[in-house]
C-alpha cells in the first residue's frame, strides 16, 4: 500500500530486523570463540612471544578494525623490553579485543594499557574512564550471558568477559576487575612468568 505510515513502519521493521540479525551474528561468533577456547585447552601449543611487540601489533589491528575506537595509550613499564609471554597469538588478540571493545562500549573515551612485571608475574592492566560497574555486580561480570542491570540497551552478548576468563584459565593466570561507577574500570590480567 502507499499509506505513508505503513511505509515508515515497514522501514522500521527492516531496520530492527537487521539490528537483531547483527546481534544474533555477534552472539554466534562469541559462542564459537568460547567453544574454540575450550577445545584448545588441552591441545594448544603456546609459544614464547615478545610481549611488547604482540601488544603493539594487537592494538594496531584493533584500531584498524574499529575506526571509532582509536584512543588507546600504551605504557610499557617493563624493565626487560624483550620480555616474552607464553601465549597463543589468536587467544592473546581475543583477550585484547574483548576488553577494549567492552571499555569503549561502556562510554570510555580513553583506554590506558600498562605492561608490568614482578619477579613472579607479568601483568597487563587496562584502565578505562567509562561508566564503571556497580560493586555488587563485579563478581558476576565474568559469568556467561550476564549483563549489568540497566545496561540492557548497550549492545552485547554478555560473553566478552566470560571469553577473557576462559582464555586466562587456559594460561593458568588470573583476572582482577576493580571498578568505580562514573569513574571507570581496571582489568588486570596476571600471567605467571616463564
Amino acid at each position: 500500500s502507499n499509506d505513508p505510515s505503513a511505509i515508515i513502519e515497514n522501514k522500521n521493521f527492516s531496520k530492527n530486523l537487521l539490528v537483531n540479525v547483527k546481534r544474533m551474528q555477534n552472539l554466534i561468533y562469541s559462542l564459537l570463540d568460547l567453544s574454540k577456547i575450550e577445545i584448545n585447552r588441552n591441545i594448544i601449543q603456546y609459544k614464547l612471544l615478545n610481549l611488547e611487540n604482540i601488544t603493539k601489533s594487537t592494538i594496531d589491528e584493533f584500531k584498524n578494525i574499529n575506526s571509532q575506537k582509536q584512543n588507546i595509550k600504551l605504557f610499557n613499564n617493563l624493565k626487560n623490553k624483550s620480555l616474552k609471554l607464553k601465549t597463543d597469538e589468536k587467544e592473546f588478540k581475543l583477550l585484547f579485543f574483548n576488553i577494549l571493545d567492552n571499555a569503549f562500549k561502556y562510554s570510555s573515551s580513553l583506554v590506558k594499557i600498562f605492561l608490568e612485571e614482578t619477579t613472579k608475574n607479568i601483568k597487563i592492566i587496562f584502565q578505562d574512564n567509562g561508566i564503571g560497574i556497580p560493586k555488587s555486580e563485579i563478581n558476576r561480570v565474568t559469568e556467561r550471558f550476564y549483563r549489568v542491570k540497566g545496561n540492557e540497551k548497550i549492545e552485547g552478548s554478555g560473553l566478552g568477559l566470560a571469553i577473557v576468563l576462559e582464555i586466562i584459565n587456559n594460561h593458568e593466570g588470573e583476572v582482577k576487575i576493580e571498578s568505580e561507577e562514573k569513574v571507570g574500570t581496571k582489568v588486570s590480567l596476571i600471567f605467571k612468568r616463564v
